[in-house]
């Protein structure tokens, strides 16, 4: 086609394109005459830009375009084939070709743009704005520029993926990942909006789906660098899709983020149901714009047969809110609206639902249809401090029913539920009503300072329940200045204030003036004192205030035992764990036991958390026959204290998954931890990290067999996941590290291990003060990585320090002793050395020997 023909179709086009109905028919019959090949090309044109995802509309374009640009150079870059059409312009697959490097792009040619040097230079900023975003979400805009011939052009990163719809007709994605989908959509758009940029023109056609899963938006913010501002309205259709577009795109209103909130909704309508909202069979464009701007959209619901109870509901409010005619009644954000998605997913109450009591009632009892039962009969006994507070705000005619009614399911939820934890449902659902109490506090006026403190004292057990207590917490320092505004004598609650707020010398020394010896108070002070020696490393005086306040706890005459001892004996446990004391370790947990056992009432919870403690410790000890027995007994009560799906059951089994491992039963040790996956991939709110930590228990099974390419895959995506957490120098990422980095020696890639144990031996090395044996493990290790690579004399000094340290910690029949000493004889085997490698060969016991992991796999850990 020869160019001047090809502007010839495209005056025709551009023209027709603002024309509708019999307008276009008559302007073509006219324009076109008996020229049907120019007809044609107009028409296919026309056809491209109604429907830019019609396969062969596609087709009949690109006959006419391919002769026009491919093979012409834009700048550096050579035009390679078309690979879009739409009302702005032809998209062209294209490499760039210069001097300095090769790469493929995308580029859009663009049609036309109002001329002069005022629209040169609003092209050139915008276009700047726009290679300014940067999200995972959005095609980069790397270059731009103008054809020799005037023509201007945009540079876009090329996204090898499909567009949305087709991704969704390819891979029939669930419902939840749809919306997950979405939700990764909204995050690009509000992203844009916060760089002041609005997208116009969303719809599945700009939008494809990596081979990751990944979408990525097309053309963001092009309408805008298009657009004259002196432009009739006619013209400015051509900058829409008309079945995506917004009410106020067709009735001149302002443009907003509240128009790509719009959009948003009819990309999330056809997401479920397969289906825009407002289309009809042959339905003349004038008749979709009245429809668009007059009439309310269909329900989801009522649309997607095969998914449509799924949808009633939230979905279907959801949906409805986003494509609202009145641009202010709209979700305020994109962000809002992926909000409000993931609270359904969540199973919490949605915005864009009538908040009614009924309402969130129902969404409670969905998502707690097995523990609700328990929650009834502990909702009729709410805590006389709650009544206190209701009272108190009832007398004041001031405080609306609605602010009673918030504060009242704020404060009740502590007693009604057992089953916190940070990001569940319940957490999440505590946290919205805390947050909304928190927001009325200063509105509220308080008839006394004591009944101020009663409801601050609630907000503030509210807070500390989500773990978000501590120094910054604003309820405590306002209790106690209230406090102190009272008349009489405030130096206990002075004391109380102390130690909160991490004084606890200071709160020792008023409670050991003003109280008796022995006493619980003075003990809580000796506890956090000591808490703090361990943290410092000081452990003759942490070993000495533990001593110190178990012995006054039990010199307290009670009638049940005081669950502040189990708190402390569990404490001390871990601080003797932490120094190497096993033995006196495993007696304190068990005391721990033995008086949680007794407490009455009974603590179901913290019985679970001393048993489950007292089993690892038995399994870190090399008892894994008790310990496999006792971790069974803990899986069977968890599972009958909380429910199905918290993150303490899925523990639970992995940490008897463990204990089964080391016993040598490895295919019930794997069973067992891919049921502890299967529990925290079963809900979604889980932190990526908790996933790839029962990941590294699968790593650790597989490595004990042997089996070290399986193990490679899951120890590799935990180091990824917890170096991105925590950072690559992190203690909490060093024995993924570890791991990692064996696993790599067995693969014969010492090389790539040798980064990861150098960072671990280092982290350890200086973060772990006291002997511990993971440090000599993690140096043994890179003595044997040393040795693959040659390096004898490194291998040698590393191996000679480290491998006797942790046989004296160990112990010479574990496990663990047999394979660093077995590092060493293969050492002095491969320099040469049999005398040497014999001496330690003969260091090996008979009993770790006989441990089914060293039989497995001589190098495991």
């Amino acid at each position: 086609m020869t160019n001047p023909l090809w502007r010839r179709i495209e005056s025709v086009f551009d023209q027709a394109s603002r024309l509708v109905g019999m307008e276009r028919k008559s302007y073509l019959d006219h324009a076109c005459g008996k020229d049907h090949r120019l007809r044609d090309e107009v028409e296919s044109l026309l056809a491209a830009d109604a429907s830019s995802d019609d396969p062969i509309a596609e087709t009949v374009i690109r006959a006419g375009i391919m002769q026009q640009g491919v093979g012409t150079r834009c700048g550096p870059y050579r035009l390679n084939e078309v690979i879009g059409i739409g009302g702005m312009g032809a998209v062209f697959a294209a490499t760039r070709e210069d001097d300095q490097y090769r790469q493929k792009v995308a580029i859009k040619l663009i049609r036309s743009m109002a001329a002069g040097p005022e629209a040169e230079t609003r092209f050139r900023r915008e276009r700047q704005a726009l290679a300014d975003l940067d999200h995972v979400g959005i095609a980069r805009l790397l270059d731009g520029g103008t054809t020799a011939d005037g023509q201007p052009y945009l540079v876009m990163e090329f996204i090898e993926g499909k567009t949305l719809d087709r991704w969704c007709e390819d891979t029939a994605p669930s419902l939840r990942r749809r919306l997950e989908i979405f939700c990764s959509i909204c995050s690009a758009v509000h992203h844009a909006h916060r760089n002041l940029i609005v997208h116009r023109d969303i719809k599945h056609a700009n939008i494809l789906v990596n081979q990751n899963g990944q979408p990525k938006l097309l053309d963001f913010g092009i309408a805008k660098i298009l657009e004259n501002e002196n432009q009739p309205m006619a013209t400015t259709r051509r900058l829409l899709t008309p079945e995506y577009a917004s009410p106020e795109q067709f009735q001149s209103g302002p443009i907003t983020t509240a128009t790509d909130v719009y959009l948003l909704g009819v990309v999330l309508f056809q997401l479920l149901t397969g289906c825009k909202p407002f289309i009809k069979d042959e339905q003349p464009t004038h008749e979709l714009v009245r429809r668009i701007c007059e009439e309310s959209p269909p329900l989801a619901s009522a649309v997607c047969q095969h998914n449509s109870r799924q949808l009633r509901g939230d979905l279907d409010n959801i949906v409805a809110m986003a494509l609202r005619k009145e641009p202010g009644r709209r979700y305020g954000s994109a962000e809002k609206l992926a909000e409000d998605i993931q609270r359904h997913l969540k199973g919490l109450p949605v915005d864009a639902r009538k908040d009614t009591l009924r309402y969130r009632a129902g969404k409670f009892v969905k998502r707690n249809l097995i523990p609700v039962g328990a929650a009834t009969i502990l909702m009729v006994t709410l805590t006389a401090s709650l009544i206190v507070v209701l009272n108190a705000l009832n007398r004041e005619r001031l405080q609306s029913a609605q602010k009673d009614g918030l504060i009242q399911a704020s404060m009740g939820f502590l007693d009604v539920n057992p089953y916190f934890f940070e990001g569940g449902v319940e957490w999440s659902k505590l946290r919205i009503a805390l947050d909304a109490a928190a927001e009325l506090y200063p509105t509220l006026d308080f008839a006394t300072p004591e009944d101020e403190i009663a409801f601050l004292k609630r907000m503030e057990d509210g807070f500390s329940r989500l773990s978000l207590s501590g120094s910054s917490n604003p309820y405590r320092d306002r209790i106690f200045e209230l406090t102190m505004s009272l008349p009489g004598d405030h130096e206990l609650q002075m004391a109380s204030y102390l130690l909160a707020t991490g004084k606890a010398e200071e709160a020792l020394e008023i409670r050991q003036r003003l109280l008796p010896t022995p006493h619980r108070d003075i003990a809580e002070c000796l506890l956090s004192i000591a808490s703090q020696a361990s943290n410092a490393h000081a452990a003759d005086q942490a070993k000495k205030l533990y001593e110190q306040t178990r012995k006054m706890l039990t010199q307290i005459p009670t009638q049940s035992p005081d669950p502040l001892l189990v708190t402390v004996l569990e404490r001390e446990a871990g601080f003797l764990h932490s120094i190497g004391s096993n033995q006196q370790a495993l007696i304190r947990i068990q005391a721990a036991v033995e008086t949680v056992t007794a407490l009455r009432p009974r603590d179901a919870l913290a019985e679970v958390n001393c048993l489950m403690v007292q089993g690892w410790l038995i399994q870190d000890m090399g008892n894994y026959a008790e310990a496999v027995r006792l971790l069974r007994n803990v899986v069977a009560k968890v599972e009958t204290l909380y429910p199905p799906g918290h993150p303490v059951i899925a523990e639970a089994w992995f940490n008897l998954g463990l204990a089964l491992k080391d016993f040598g039963e490895f295919s019930e040790a794997e069973n067992v931890i891919r049921k502890a996956i299967s529990i925290t991939n079963s809900v979604a709110f889980v932190e990526e990290r908790f996933r790839h930590y029962y990941d590294h228990g699968l790593a650790m099974v597989f490595a004990d067999q042997g089996d070290w390419e399986k193990a490679y895959v899951y120890a590799q995506a935990s180091v990824d996941s917890y170096q991105q957490r925590f950072g690559d120098t992190s203690l909490s990422t060093s024995p993924w590290q570890t791991l990692l980095g064996r696993i790599l020696i067995r693969l014969d890639r010492a090389t790539e291990a040798l980064p990861y144990l150098l960072k671990a031996h280092k982290t350890r090395s200086e973060e772990m003060v006291w002997q511990r044996w993971e440090r000599h493990k993690t140096a043994s290790i890179l003595g044997e990585a040393y040795l693959h690579l040659g390096q004898f004399q490194k291998a040698e000094a590393l191996l000679n320090i480290h491998v006797p340290e942790l046989v004296k910690l160990r112990g010479p029949a574990h496990y663990r002793s047999g394979q660093a000493l077995q590092r060493q004889v293969d050492l002095y085997e491969a320099m040469g050395k049999p005398v040497l490698a014999q001496k330690y060969r003969e260091q090996i016991t008979a009993e770790a020997r006989a441990t089914p992991i060293f039989r497995a796999s001589r190098h495991a850990d």
